[in-house]
């Protein structure tokens, strides 16, 4: 599973997440992150991973192109079986 977040869906997410660990314990939890909010992550022991994500480095148009060459290099490699969004 797979996170994307800011500062307000950490907050208010990770109640959540904590349940579906409680619920599904052997489920492996990678949450990303913007990569100012990590360090609130970190540690965290109901997760397998936290990935920053740099959404500064991906604006723009060309952030386009480098987005999706960042997402190949960095989460294709775990093959997710499911991302939930809370928004």
């Amino acid at each position: 599973m797979l996170k994307p977040s800011s500062l307000g869906d950490i907050v208010h997410t990770l109640p959540a997440v904590a349940a579906i660990k409680r619920a599904f314990p052997r489920t492996k939890i990678d949450w990303l992150a913007n990569t100012e909010w990590t360090p609130i992550l970190e540690g965290s022991s109901i997760l397998e991973s936290v990935i920053p994500f740099p959404r500064q480095e991906l604006r723009g148009i060309s952030g386009l192109w480098r987005g999706r060459k960042w997402a190949a290099a960095t989460l294709r490699e775990n093959q997710y079986d499911l991302a939930l969004d809370f928004q």
